[in-house]
């Protein structure tokens, strides 16, 4: 999507954050909405590496409120415990 739809506008159906807390509005501009594609699929790769490494290492239980997954929410800065 990144690479060749090159959207105009962007409309989101609510106001979205940026990994800095400061919210994108509702409607993007063509720079804008090339930054929030990029942030997206920046976030979607960190999940996916949190993922793979939590089911390659299998469940771990643990008193944590996200177990078996407190690992994943520990590289995400959730509180695990």
């Amino acid at each position: 999507m990144r690479d060749e739809s090159r959207p105009r506008h962007l409309y989101l159906g609510h106001p979205y954050r940026r990994a800095d807390g400061t919210p994108y509005g509702v409607e993007l501009n063509a720079g804008q909405a090339q930054e929030a594609i990029a942030h997206s699929l920046a976030i979607e790769g960190r999940v996916t590496a949190a993922a793979r490494g939590c089911l390659q290492a299998g469940p771990q239980e643990t008193d944590s409120p996200y177990s078996p997954f407190a690992r994943v929410a520990e590289e995400f800065g959730s509180a695990a415990g």
